[in-house]
């Protein structure tokens, strides 16, 4: 690994232990404190200087030298054309390098979060910090025997476990039960939630025609309430977008940085 790309990544590393510490506190103080802020931008210019760092040397050692970008592009139709930009020739002259930047790319699945990197680094590196807003968000578990089967509420509707991050857990509502229909249940697009009774008293629960759970008290609802931190823009949660953003600009420099056998 390039050392000042590493140096950038252990900077982040270090700011986001930082945040996980303050974030509760800062929550229930109802104020941002200069330790979140600190750690926040630690994060953001770290990441941006660790991806730059990677593109620097890349072009210096393959392309024309021309102050590159590491390219971040949402829109698969456009990132050749941002690439080119980017990185001149590199797509021409070293393809193996430049189809391991177009695989970190924010429009293939669970790389998302990284189209979120180049605003919040332009709102928060050129500008006073972005301010951050308090919010309460609610959220329902479905749960199965304790599994939880789905969640809906502010953060969406996901299946087969909680998303990743909610906030700050405040309160909770727990409902003995859930009455089970006859018949199946439509929950979504192209998803159908079908049960199927035994004699026992117990029931499979399936989704799509897969089994995802089995109880014998049937659905059971618990009704949170969370608190979080949201970046004003991009409107997304502080903590929820730069723990799994550093994770991805890691993984993006290691894999990009083999690719070029420096």
């Amino acid at each position: 690994m390039l050392r000042g790309a590493r140096i950038d990544l252990e900077s982040s590393a270090e700011a986001a232990q930082k945040l996980v510490e303050v974030y509760e506190r800062d929550l229930e103080a109802r104020e941002v404190s200069d330790d979140m802020l600190k750690a926040v931008r630690t994060i953001v210019t770290g990441l941006q200087g660790a991806l730059g760092k990677i593109a620097d040397t890349i072009d210096k050692e393959f392309g024309k030298d021309k102050h590159p970008y590491f390219s971040i592009e949402a829109d698969p139709a456009r990132f050749p054309a941002r690439l080119e930009r980017n990185l001149p020739g590199l797509q021409a002259s070293h393809p193996d390098i430049a189809a391991a930047i177009e695989r970190q790319q924010p429009y293939h699945p669970g790389h998302e979060i990284l189209g979120l990197l180049p605003d919040l680094y332009r709102v928060n590196h050129h500008h006073d910090f972005s301010v951050q807003e308090r919010r309460e968000t609610q959220s329902v578990d479905i749960r199965v025997g304790g599994q939880v089967l789905m969640t809906m509420g502010t953060h969406g509707m996901t299946l087969g476990g909680p998303p990743p991050w909610r906030g700050v857990l405040v309160e909770r509502k727990q409902d003995a039960s859930i009455d089970i229909p006859e018949n199946a249940v439509p929950i979504g697009e192209a998803m159908i939630m079908e049960m199927t009774r035994h004699e026992d008293g117990s029931t499979d629960f399936y989704i799509n025609g897969k089994k995802v759970g089995q109880s014998p008290a049937g659905l059971q609802a618990v009704d949170d309430k969370y608190i979080d931190w949201y970046f004003v823009k991009p409107e997304a949660s502080v903590l929820g977008t730069l723990i799994p953003l550093h994770n991805l600009c890691a993984q993006a420099c290691v894999e990009v940085w083999d690719s070029a056998g420096l």
